[in-house]
């Protein structure tokens, strides 16, 4: 839109549920080292002393109630899951891919970077997100797996919501 003042792409991240949503050691990355996820957004995170991202990064996850134990990308998920997720991210269902880049494809939107999700996000808020969206960001136009209790792609795993963000998840590991 030519006013983006009001499109939730375009604007800072609510910090609120930072320690929920991120990973603490991308957290500390971001403070300490200037990493960017929406390098499209011309705000910028402060830089902070290293002495002092650490604790930070766990304050943050603390504070959202999350274990203060450091969570890492898991690997080897089933070919089956990467598949399904490859699927649902196409244009046919969930059309990730309009909207987000992925490595080195580009996209016209400034969706973050579906290549970077796992070392970036938490696994159990990737999950809620990408089943309701609406639900955690409020005028986001990003639209879910759920509709109405039920997927948008009834012919991918059964339509099991559940397994479906799992698949999600696997093809951007």
């Amino acid at each position: 839109p030519a006013d983006r003042s009001e499109d939730a792409a375009w604007l800072p991240p609510d910090l609120g549920d930072a320690g929920w949503r991120l990973r603490e050691d991308w957290i500390h990355s971001v403070l300490a080292d200037g990493d960017r996820a929406r390098p499209h957004l011309g705000v910028r995170m402060p830089l902070y002393p290293p002495e002092l991202t650490e604790a930070l990064s766990a304050f943050f996850a603390a504070s959202s109630g999350t274990p203060y134990e450091r969570d890492t990308p898991t690997a080897n998920a089933s070919a089956e899951l990467s598949i399904a997720g490859r699927k649902l991210a196409g244009t046919d269902h969930a059309a990730c891919v309009r909207c987000h880049s992925l490595g080195a494809r580009p996209s016209p939107f400034p969706g973050s970077d579906l290549a970077h999700f796992p070392e970036r996000l938490r696994r159990e808020w990737f999950d809620a997100f990408v089943t309701s969206p609406t639900r955690l960001r409020p005028g986001t136009t990003m639209p879910g797996l759920d509709a109405g209790g039920e997927s948008v792609a009834h012919d991918i795993l059964d339509g099991d919501l559940a397994l479906q963000a799992q698949a999600l998840w696997a093809w951007c590991e």
